[in-house]
């Protein structure tokens, strides 16, 4: 090369930290006892819709009184009408109970889970 180079140049870190599995499932066992701890949590029996209705959703959470509040609402499995019901509410977020991640369940003020999201969020931990 013509004017030298460098030999040992600079390379790009990486600052990605790899968790155990295990690791992440207790993680997520503790983020559940801390919301239940605070009282945080909602259980609901298991509901769909006939169409997605937006303004069913939003009553529903206004019953549980937790409409003006950051709500987590896991459901057993995908269901396209609750989603769709939900997606415009601004501080609502919808997951599949199996997908709930730590950082979702902490960032939330309040859990609302469907009954059979409940069995499967522990079928999770038994893994």
């Amino acid at each position: 090369m013509a004017g030298g180079g460098t030999v040992f140049g600079p390379h790009p870190h990486d600052y990605e930290v790899k968790l155990p599995a295990k690791v992440k499932r207790i993680a997520r066992k503790s983020a559940l006892a801390y919301k239940a701890k605070e009282a945080s949590i909602v259980i609901v029996e298991d509901f769909s819709f006939d169409a997605p209705k937006t303004k069913e959703l939003a009553g529903v959470l206004k019953a549980l009184q937790v409409a003006s509040k950051k709500v987590l609402f896991l459901v057993p499995k995908k269901d396209d009408n609750v989603l769709k019901s939900g997606r415009n509410i601004p501080k609502l977020n919808i997951l599949e109970a199996a997908k709930a991640s730590t950082y979702e369940i902490v960032d939330s003020a309040v859990l609302v889970m469907q009954k059979s999201a409940v069995d499967i969020l522990q079928k999770t931990f038994t893994n």
